[in-house]
């Protein structure tokens, strides 16, 4: 079964904390995406989508795969000294071409990678646009010329996790 799914760019991190000194209270923290995009599997790595609205996930109905990238910066959002107790990824679903829910694989990427100004537009997408300078793409980090170390960003050994995500109507 194939799934693609498109979802809003403003994905938040869900962070709970607890702060060091014992007087403050556990709380929950909300941190948006610093940063997006969507890597279309391409040999070329010609499309991107680094300013665009939203990222795709899944595999198109001709099998071509879309891999969303999401960077959190984690650490200017919480206060000194505080401990992590758990993180949840929550993604919003705002399109999909099955109207079943599906299983998304996270990993967490070990390489710095960019986000160029190459933009999709509010409608549509799933194919890409022209990388600009700068963008993450199937083959690059930041484009046209420094590259993953596998296309991708793939690595069998990297350690991953997964979430459910509900489906959209398509």
């Amino acid at each position: 079964m194939h799934h693609s799914s498109l979802l809003r760019s403003t994905s938040p991190l869900l962070v709970t904390l607890l702060a060091a000194l014992p007087s403050v209270a556990q709380q929950t923290v909300v941190i948006g995406a610093a940063a997006d995009n969507t890597l279309y599997q391409s040999t070329t790595g010609a499309n991107s989508n680094g300013a665009g609205p939203a990222v795709f996930i899944g595999a198109t109905s001709t099998m071509a795969l879309r891999r969303a990238v999401l960077r959190f910066d984690v650490a200017s959002a919480l206060p000194a000294g505080a401990k992590v107790l758990s993180a949840t990824l929550q993604l919003n679903v705002v399109q999909a071409n099955t109207a079943t829910a599906h299983t998304a694989t996270v990993h967490r990427l070990l390489a710095a990678w960019g986000e160029g100004t190459s933009a999709t537009g509010p409608i549509g997408g799933g194919s890409g646009v022209p990388a600009t300078t700068g963008d993450a793409t199937w083959i690059h980090t930041f484009f046209p010329n420094t590259f993953w170390s596998t296309p991708a960003a793939t690595s069998p050994r990297r350690r991953a996790s997964r979430c459910r995500c509900p489906s959209a109507a398509p």
